[in-house]
Order: structure tokens, then C-alpha cells, then sequence
């Protein structure tokens, strides 16, 4: 049964079904991580146990199984934790899935996992839909991580704090990621030249 479910082939698990000798532990879920929507259907029509469904559509990122889950009164609520996995491994598509079925709002933690996945089309679904500010630990960690892209974009939005620019230079080590970031605290000093306290107070 587990490799008929792995493999899809649905005609095999039809026939199995008939056999409770062959059923295995978690078979929707099974079905699921494979991505094998069919099965997972025909799995829920016979009442077979939903533990776990959502675990490894989270992980693999299954947005056409997500779909059909959400479509299910009885499958429809997916584990928050789970959404951490499918942030870290960039599922973007299965994120805007879950979120078109039930808006919610992504903590600075989850905002975090996104950008550990380094795909800067989640970063930026993550960071639109965020709870609060956390522009200061994203640069910080986009510098850590090496993700230049990422980085970029982060000071795109707003000037960062000299603070966190500072910080962010004694945690990295990348020398482009360096570069960029003196690059950015040169910026912050000339518009701090520039400012009208900074200019009224030259010139008393």
C-alpha cells in the first residue's frame, strides 16, 4: 500500500483499500506528500484517518492538494506551526493559497522564516503581510544570511537605522555584503548632513 500511495497509482490503492490487511498508518497523509491529489480524495471518500494531511503539503508545497484540503469542511483548518516550513522552504504559491482562503497576519518570527528561505518573492508576501515592524532584524539577518537581493530590497523600502546597519557589519563576513552595507551608512550620513536640524545647527 505505501508504495502504490508514493507512486500515485491509484487503481492499486482502490484495490488495496478492499484489503484491511495492506492498510498502512497515515495513508492520506502519505498521499499527500507525494502530492497525489486523486488519492488523497479517494482516501477522504472511504473516511480514512486526515491525521497529518497538512504536514506534508506544508513542506513540499502541494498548493492543488492546499486547495482541495481548504474545500473540505472537515480538512480545511491547516496547523499554524506547519506554516513555518512551507516560509523556510519558500512555497510562496502554497502561502498565497492559505492566505486567499483566511487572511491572517505573519509574526516577526514567521517574517524571519521566510527570509531564511532566501527567495525574495516570499520575503516580500511575508514582509506585505506582517503583524509589526521588524525592518531592523530582517536587515540584520539578510546580512548574516548572504542574501544580497534580499538586502537590497530591505533598504529599498526605508532607511535603516545606523544602528542595525552597524550591527549587521560586525555579524557578516561577505565582503560584497560589506561593501554594500558602508555603501548604505555613507547614504545615512549625507542625509543626516542635509537635514535642516543638522544645517540650522551649523550655522548659529
Amino acid at each position: 500500500m505505501r508504495l502504490a500511495l508514493g507512486y500515485g497509482h491509484a487503481p492499486v490503492v482502490r484495490f488495496l483499500l478492499q484489503l484491511p490487511s495492506t492498510h498502512v498508518p497515515l495513508m492520506m497523509a502519505i498521499a499527500a506528500d507525494h502530492g497525489h491529489v486523486s488519492l488523497v480524495q479517494l482516501l477522504h471518500d472511504t473516511n480514512a484517518d486526515p491525521s497529518h494531511v497538512w504536514r506534508g503539503v506544508m513542506k513540499r508545497g502541494h498548493a492543488h492538494v492546499a486547495r482541495y484540503l481548504l474545500a473540505q469542511p472537515d480538512l480545511a483548518q491547516w496547523p499554524r506551526a506547519a506554516l513555518r516550513s512551507a516560509l523556510i522552504d519558500g512555497h510562496c504559491a502554497l502561502v498565497q493559497v492559505l492566505y486567499a482562503a483566511r487572511a491572517f497576519e505573519l509574526t516577526t518570527d514567521e517574517v524571519v522564516c521566510a527570509l531564511r528561505s532566501g527567495r525574495l518573492e516570499m520575503v516580500q508576501f511575508a514582509y506585505e503581510h506582517r503583524a509589526t515592524a521588524c525592518l531592523g532584524a530582517l536587515v540584520l539577518l539578510a546580512a548574516t544570511e548572504e542574501t544580497m537581493h534580499i538586502l537590497e530590497w530591505l533598504c529599498s523600502l526605508q532607511a535603516p537605522e545606523r544602528r542595525h546597519i552597524e550591527r549587521a557589519l560586525d555579524e557578516t563576513t561577505d565582503a560584497a555584503v560589506t561593501s554594500y552595507l558602508h555603501m548604505v551608512l555613507t547614504r545615512l550620513s549625507r542625509v543626516d548632513a542635509s537635514s535642516p536640524d543638522r544645517v540650522a545647527g551649523h550655522s548659529l
